[in-house]
């Protein structure tokens, strides 16, 4: 039984194909992660006399959230809806109670969020606006940025051991002023990353999806890079040598035309009987991180998928940073919501159609016998 995971592999050609989104953008830096990315860009920012107050959704990743706070940010946090989307009330409070200097938006997943409203709202009361890319990839020509800095975390998409891309598109900036560590503090990062992405590449095509499984736990758990990463990305470092390369040979013209060519199998075949699929979903012209779905009961899905060699996955660690005295709140009960029932299936690029195909009828077949018992 084929291993059927999200999981990175290592996958590029020898030819240059230099067509990444943000190639045609004039201000463009280089980091080896998102969050030395961030954190270079809000020391920066520091130092203009602006508050230190930062808006973000409730639901985030520690990649986004850790960086405001080991500064000494004041961190607000804003609830999104069941589409992802940020509740807009919620957010022009917040904005005219405290007056952030910067607020984020993510495009959760590969989903398109409502961005031109999020920058109108922020602009209009002096707030600038990061718009993270992390779990998308546009095609150039078809989607224009509206955020004042763009956030990309590479590994998300692609398989390198590191790497983030920040494209700036506010002018009042000034890029020289974002620099780098001037030694390389990510040697074991790096190393344990590479290797893990050799391991992937190895073993997923074992005929065994439980050995895999069990193979890659194992290898991922031994060399863990992530403890690595928290302990240096203070000190923020460039995309490594390797990696940029990698990524010039990346085809992203192909990467992006066959995962939304999997997200749209997802949205066309799954049935809406069992699974609630979100309208912030457009499968064209872009490249989703994973499918995103909305399930009652996601433990029995996990379980049901993983005995057919499926393994997908839910993002909740170091994610939720509701603070106690609101979990369970109504202003929050969306985004709880979300926490507690997301479910994404994959779409990584060494997948094949009919791989996608086993998903989507395992899916539905679970359906079935959970509701019509």
């Amino acid at each position: 039984m084929k291993y059927i995971s999200n999981d990175r592999v290592l996958n590029f050609s020898f030819k240059k194909h230099n067509n990444a989104p943000w190639i045609k953008e004039d201000l463009v830096k280089y980091y080896a992660s998102g969050r030395e990315a961030i954190i270079s860009l809000i020391d920066l920012l520091a130092t203009d006399g602006k508050n230190r107050v930062a808006l973000l959704p409730a639901y985030v990743p520690q990649g986004l959230y850790a960086p405001f706070e080991k500064r000494g940010w004041e961190i607000l946090l804003y609830p999104i809806d069941k589409e992802l989307n940020p509740i807009w009330a919620e957010v022009e409070l917040l904005i005219k109670r405290h007056s952030p200097s910067i607020a984020i938006l993510i495009h959760y997943f590969g989903t398109i969020q409502a961005i031109e409203k999020f920058v109108e709202i922020c602009h209009k009361n002096g707030v600038k606006v990061i718009e993270d890319h992390s779990h998308i990839l546009t095609k150039m020509d078809k989607f224009e940025y509206k955020g004042d800095y763009i956030l990309y975390s590479l590994p998300k998409m692609i398989g390198v051991g590191d790497g983030a891309v920040l494209v700036l598109r506010d002018l009042t900036i000034d890029i020289k002023k974002l620099t780098f560590h001037k030694t390389r503090t990510n040697h074991i990062y790096l190393l344990k990353q590479f290797f893990l992405l050799i391991v992937n590449s190895s073993i997923y095509k074992i005929p065994s999806a439980k050995l895999v499984n069990i193979l890659s736990a194992v290898f991922g758990k031994l060399f863990s890079s992530y403890n690595n990463l928290m302990s240096i990305y203070q000190n923020p470092n460039k995309i490594s040598f390797l990696s940029y390369k990698i990524v010039e040979r990346v085809d992203f013209d192909e990467l992006i035309k066959t995962r939304s060519r999997y997200a749209k199998m997802y949205k066309d075949k799954l049935n809406p009987k069992y699974f609630t699929k979100l309208s912030s979903i457009n499968s064209e012209n872009h490249a989703m991180f994973a499918y995103p779905i909305l399930v009652e009961d996601r433990n029995s899905f996990y379980k049901y998928l993983s005995k057919k060699g499926i393994y997908g996955t839910y993002l909740i660690s170091n994610w939720n940073y509701i603070p106690k005295e609101y979990q369970g709140s109504s202003k929050f009960v969306d985004t709880e919501y979300i926490i507690n029932h997301h479910f994404v299936l994959p779409t990584a690029l060494h997948l094949k159609d009919e791989d996608i195909e086993k998903i989507i009828n395992c899916a539905n077949e679970w359906g079935e016998k959970r509701y019509l018992k």
